[in-house]
């Protein structure tokens, strides 16, 4: 288990809508390989499958 602790802001919700506000940064993390800046991009980022490991390297 992780967690997580973050201000109100760092969820990128609009404060009408409550939906995540989509910016350059959080587009950035969904769309490019760099590492990820924003809560939402590191939540996508924890939840996607880890690679292959590279033959005859330790993954860890």
């Amino acid at each position: 288990m992780v967690t997580l602790t973050v201000t109100e802001k760092a969820y990128r919700l609009d404060p009408v809508t409550a939906a995540v506000t989509v910016d350059a940064d959080l587009t950035a993390d969904l769309t490019t390989g760099r590492p990820p800046r924003t809560v939402p991009g590191c939540w996508c980022a924890g939840c996607s499958p880890a690679p292959p490991p590279t033959p005859g390297r330790s993954r860890w």
